[in-house]
């Protein structure tokens, strides 16, 4: 699956259509964030993310 993912973040790189296999597209949604050079959520944010199941906003 890897090699896959490999091609369909190539593919979604180089704008061309791309195979919408849910695996694989997760896949390569899952590597994106992993290159990102910077956290989605920084630190501060950890705490307010581990309240969220028990206390929801209203």
């Amino acid at each position: 699956m890897t090699s896959r993912v490999n091609r369909l973040k190539t593919t979604f790189d180089q704008d061309e259509e791309a195979s919408m296999d849910m695996n694989v597209v997760s896949g390569t949604l899952k590597l994106w964030l992993r290159e990102l050079p910077a956290p989605l959520f920084t630190h501060a944010l950890h705490p307010a993310i581990h309240r969220w199941p028990a206390h929801p906003p209203r």
